[in-house]
């Protein structure tokens, strides 16, 4: 810390977030536990469901939250809740890769590794697409989700 200004800002401060996700050695960046506030006999209680996959593949699932089903059956609900917000806010995108030759990934990001990691969690999430299958070749399938999210919600700006 170089600045008094800083250390006192620091004393003030409750909650300090970080991340080691990986991007300083591969710019890759991935969503691991899905952390809600859930009621458990009338109690609020903080539950971490952890998430599988790697990666921007899509291909994954979250612990305790069935696939498509939280977003369909409680649109309204926590899960829905961060599904919208990670698909609506940012500008990032998954593409998928058909083919890969050499070097070239089946899924890649267009956008910034954190909000990259946000539209694979949302696929992850399911519910918005209507026929998402696991089958389908990884140019469909990358953002079947996030795209859904966005045509019901159009953009007017971005600040």
């Amino acid at each position: 810390v170089r600045k008094l200004q800083s250390v006192e800002t620091l004393g003030c401060t409750s909650v300090i977030c970080t991340d080691k996700t990986g991007t300083l050695t591969t710019n890759e960046m991935t969503a691991v536990s899905l952390v809600l506030l859930e009621s458990v006999d009338g109690n609020i209680v903080v539950e971490e469901h952890p998430i599988s996959g790697f990666s921007y593949s899509p291909e994954g699932s979250i612990s305790g939250v069935e696939h498509s089903r939280e977003v369909k059956n409680n649109p309204k609900g926590a899960v829905a809740d961060v599904a919208a917000v990670s698909a609506l806010c940012n500008d990032a995108n998954i593409v998928g890769n058909n083919s890969p030759e050499g070097s070239s990934k089946i899924y890649e990001r267009i956008g910034e590794p954190t909000e990259a990691a946000l539209c694979v969690l949302t696929e992850k999430l399911g519910g918005k697409s209507p026929d998402i299958q696991f089958d389908l070749t990884p140019k469909s399938r990358a953002s079947a989700n996030v795209s859904a999210w966005r045509a019901d919600h159009p953009r007017q700006a971005t600040l």
